[in-house]
């Protein structure tokens, strides 16, 4: 089968999810082509992935705005192509998609990635069209679900749609041992946006760090690039321990892992989210997650947290106490960790994922 799927050109976490749903098809059922849109130039990672794996792919830069003459040019794209089933990430060239699956019998499916918190009235407009138009809308998390169904009365949305999870590959993202002793390393990987919050992260490692209980240097790293990232480099040097802090910039995959790797928590603060991969990917790697308390993240979290600890946003003494609980004993980190790797063999299969892909599409 012919499978295109639509995602954004830039850092976001689409293309993670893609390349893992590809990667997951082991019988090589679909023939797969990407279009990437959006803003921002086209990653190199996701030029190399697709050149090395043979995949077709086209790049179009998008305009500012929901309706803009590029979103055409998706269409053009489709034409060349050609293929019988189009995935589309990005709700907002959902029109010329649906021209084209409706001109050439081909099946649309729209998969929702952001956060109904941090929609924009054009992405709203997105996603009414997409359950007007699509074939099935694929939603991360049953939450999400519902909060759609609460927003879009007049369409059954259950009818429309169906819950399949994001997947990652857990045999690239695995635990790895540690093996400095000397130093507690602690990381998030994400966009530096309004959406995320390393500034709270940094805010809450400054006081760490100065009352550390520890006999060990206590390491926040960052992965990432965006808009706040001067913003977060300013506050760094501003607090005197800019030692502690590392600045990784933007990654490929494999630096990823390595990166993952080399720590013995992953932290993440955000004000939305979706399904956070970043998280998932941190667990996948057996690391206890120290995470803002908010919808796409705190499914992850068991009750009895065993697998990690849930930070509010507004608390940074709070955040600071939990926090410091967590990494003042090895063994509550290796155990935590543990349960963090269960967890994600159980929940974030990638194979799963491809599976329940294929099957709406078949």
């Amino acid at each position: 089968m012919r499978v295109t799927q639509i995602l954004y050109s830039g850092l976001g976490g689409h293309g993670s999810v893609v390349f893992s749903l590809l990667d997951a098809d082991k019988k090589k059922e679909w023939e797969p082509s990407l279009i990437f849109y959006g803003i921002e130039d086209l990653l190199p990672e996701y030029q190399n992935i697709c050149n090395q794996k043979n995949i077709p792919f086209t790049f179009i830069r998008k305009k500012q705005g929901f309706f803009n003459s590029r979103s055409f040019a998706v269409y053009r794209a489709l034409k060349k192509s050609r293929p019988q089933a189009v995935i589309l990430h990005s709700p907002s060239v959902c029109l010329p998609v649906w021209l084209y699956c409706l001109f050439h019998k081909a099946r649309m499916i729209v998969t929702e990635h952001t956060p109904n918190a941090a929609k924009t009235k054009g992405e709203w407009l997105g996603s009414f069209l997409s359950l007007l138009l699509a074939k099935k809308i694929v939603y991360l998390t049953d939450t999400y679900q519902g909060e759609m169904v609460k927003k879009m009365r007049w369409i059954n949305v259950r009818k429309k749609s169906t819950v399949i999870p994001n997947g990652i590959d857990l045999d690239k993202f695995s635990p790895s041992p540690s093996v400095n002793d000397s130093e507690i390393h602690c990381g998030m990987i994400g966009r530096f946006s309004v959406q995320k919050n390393q500034l709270f992260l940094v805010t809450v490692f400054t006081e760490l760090i100065k009352r550390n209980k520890t006999s060990k240097k206590i390491m926040l790293h960052f992965a990432g690039t965006g808009d706040t990232f001067k913003m977060v480099e300013e506050k760094i040097r501003n607090t005197g321990l800019a030692d502690h802090f590392v600045l990784h910039g933007l990654l490929a995959e494999k630096e990823l892992i390595s990166f993952l790797q080399s720590l013995q928590v992953y932290v993440h603060a955000s004000f939305a989210e979706t399904m956070c991969t970043s998280v998932m990917q941190g667990m996948a790697c057996g690391l206890p997650v120290a995470a803002s308390n908010i919808t796409g993240i705190n499914e992850y979290i068991l009750q009895d947290k065993s697998n990690g600890v849930l930070l509010e946003n507004d608390k940074p003494e709070e955040a600071v106490t939990i926090i410091e609980g967590l990494i003042s004993s090895e063994l509550v980190i290796k155990e935590k960790g543990k349960a963090a790797r269960s967890f994600a063999e159980q929940n974030f299969s990638s194979e799963k994922t491809f599976y329940a892909y294929n099957k709406i599409l078949s």
